[in-house]
């Protein structure tokens, strides 16, 4: 029995993003009429991952994951940027920006920074979490460090690609990876965090990729 002991399930299509045609399987009635959409569309299912209770009193209601972009330069893979995503009451039960989640940057150390910013339609910019009213600055993020050295680890084995965005949730064992990206929103980066050019103009030559004038 697949939802024995309460286990719940994500369906999402294989092509698709921005937590667009994401489903929350729950019961066998749920998952009987995802299965009558097979012919027209693939699916992944992904077992649902019960995160940290730190991240889930900033939201209890989806998942709130780490958006962590890796750069492989030809020479060596380094972390870019991190953002944490957090669902709110308007994303339902994804913490997608696009959606109505709001991001706000990680520093260095895994630490968010004062402001959390929503993408264009569903506000502009917060100093704590809409529904709860947690503060961000200053939240240590658990498992940071050992995440960003997971990520880097994966990111050796896929050689060839330039930039990874990692969606990596937190548990109160540590990382859980849900999924590699390679379109991995520029724009959700650059509003948490500002311009990304100087480091971006820099993979372009290390990689031999002219930018042009």
């Amino acid at each position: 029995d697949l939802f024995q002991a309460g286990h719940k399930f994500f369906a999402k299509k294989t092509v698709s993003g921005q937590g667009k045609d994401v489903r929350c399987i729950e019961n066998e009635e749920q998952f009987a009429e995802l299965q009558k959409q097979w012919h027209h569309d693939k699916y992944i299912l992904q077992e649902a991952v019960r995160q940290h209770s730190f991240l889930s009193s900033i939201n209890p209601n989806s998942v709130n994951t780490i958006r962590l972009v890796t750069l492989n330069d030809g020479e060596s893979v380094k972390p870019l940027r991190a953002v944490l995503r957090c669902g709110t009451l308007r994303s339902g039960k994804v913490d997608n920006l696009h959606a109505g989640g709001v991001g706000i940057a990680l520093n260095r150390d895994g630490e968010l920074t004062k402001y959390g910013y929503y993408v264009s339609g569903y506000g502009t910019k917060t100093d704590c979490h809409p529904d709860s009213g947690v503060i961000f600055e200053g939240i240590k993020i658990p498992f940071y460090e050992e995440a960003v050295e997971k990520a880097l680890q994966l990111y050796k084995m896929l050689y060839d690609i330039c930039a990874v965005g990692w969606d990596i949730a937190i548990t109160e064992e540590g990382p859980v990876f849900i999924e590699g990206n390679v379109s991995w929103g520029l724009d959700a980066i650059q509003i948490c965090h500002g311009g990304i050019r100087k480091e971006w103009l820099e993979l372009c030559q290390k990689r031999g990729i002219k930018i042009p004038k």
